[in-house]
């Protein structure tokens, strides 16, 4: 049977080895489009400064590593250690000869009371003893306040005191406050730092948990009506060109860049895989709220030559394929919007287009 003009009949195994999908009608949301890139979470990461004086003994992680919280960061030959320990080892000796003389006084004070019971001692004896006593007691009680002192002095620093008293090195260990991914490290060994305490204001390492990420970009002034917050954008990333991410709007600025007519916008991203990344570049879709109803096909249905696109029609009934010229406006989620040389329920091939090109070029 001859076929209608224009239509290309492939082999049988050809044609087994092809995919089709029907066109559909489907919904379409004119987008603002605008790039941006991917930053860290501020509400997920950590700079830490040195809550210590001293110089960087040990570095136990590199940007790029994985870290759980309570993980050792660096460590710092600190005098405050130097310090601590050697006000803990002065109170626990205190404390230590405190309670020895209140066991010498206790046992003076019962030999005192048993005497005087056999009429061996005098009552001014006795008094003396009780009054010992107490006083013993006193300066145990006392030296164990002190004790406490010094271990509260420690624990201030965010150090263990059992530790610090029981180590044999002068430093302390700095620890991950959260889980996240070291994302930059300004120390090295051997580095002199200061506390916090004295005025340091540079970060020694940032720790961000990359499961959460922020999309900032910058769209038009005249896009201005359609930003709020709460909206929801489709973000995609050069590195992964048929995987988009949802995004939520949580920051549109008050106020248009002087100089770009640009508004700062930021959107979170739930990024569980790891996928993105800080400072990639990625472009950001919202819609502007209005509906059409448009002829969508998988973009891999769509063959480019230069600026014109085709499709393959497919004829089952006669196992044939007819190439029909398109027009694309625009792409979403993985389907090309076709605007024009198309209707909905049409059959085209998806898989195998290539190939029926260079067979129909070879004919």
């Amino acid at each position: 049977m001859a076929l209608p003009p224009g239509e290309f009949q492939p082999a049988a195994e050809q044609w087994t080895n092809l995919q089709f999908t029907k066109a559909r009608q489907a919904p379409f949301g004119p987008a603002i489009i605008t790039d941006g890139q991917i930053a860290t979470d501020d509400d997920h990461t950590t700079q830490l400064f040195s809550p210590f004086t001293g110089r960087i003994s040990r570095i136990f992680v590199s940007p790029g590593d994985v870290v759980r919280k309570g993980q050792p960061i660096y460590a710092v030959a600190a005098s405050e250690v130097v310090q601590g320990r050697s006000d803990i080892d002065s109170a626990e000796a205190n404390l230590a000869s405190a309670r020895k003389a209140l066991a010498v006084a206790q046992a003076n004070a019962d030999r005192q009371q048993k005497l005087f019971a056999i009429q061996g001692s005098a009552a001014r004896d006795v008094e003396q003893a009780q009054s010992d006593l107490a006083a013993a007691r006193s300066n145990a009680t006392g030296a164990e306040a002190q004790v406490t002192a010094a271990q509260g002095r420690v624990a201030l620093l965010g150090l263990d005191a059992g530790k610090v008293a029981a180590g044999r090195r002068n430093e302390a260990i700095v620890r991950s406050p959260i889980d996240g991914t070291v994302t930059a490290r300004q120390a090295g060994v051997g580095q002199y730092v200061e506390s916090a305490a004295s005025g340091a204001n540079s970060p020694l390492f940032t720790i961000s948990d990359l499961s959460h990420v922020w999309l900032v970009a910058n769209v038009r002034e005249a896009d201005a009506g359609a930003l709020k917050r709460g909206v929801m954008l489709r973000i995609e990333v050069p590195a992964y060109p048929d995987r988009s991410f949802d995004g939520r709007v949580f920051f549109v600025s008050p106020s248009v860049d002087p100089n770009t007519r640009r508004i700062a916008v930021r959107a979170r991203i739930a990024n569980r895989d790891g996928a993105l990344r800080p400072n990639m570049f990625a472009s950001a879709q919202l819609s502007n709220g209005e509906l059409l109803e448009v002829i969508e096909v998988p973009t891999q249905a769509v063959l480019f030559e230069g600026d014109d696109a085709h499709v393959w029609i497919a004829h089952p009934e006669r196992r044939s394929l007819s190439l029909r010229p398109i027009r694309v406006s625009n792409s979403q989620r993985g389907s090309a919007i076709v605007t024009q040389g198309l209707s909905a329920g049409e059959t085209v091939v998806t898989s195998g287009s290539v190939f029926i090109d260079r067979a129909n070029d070879a004919s």
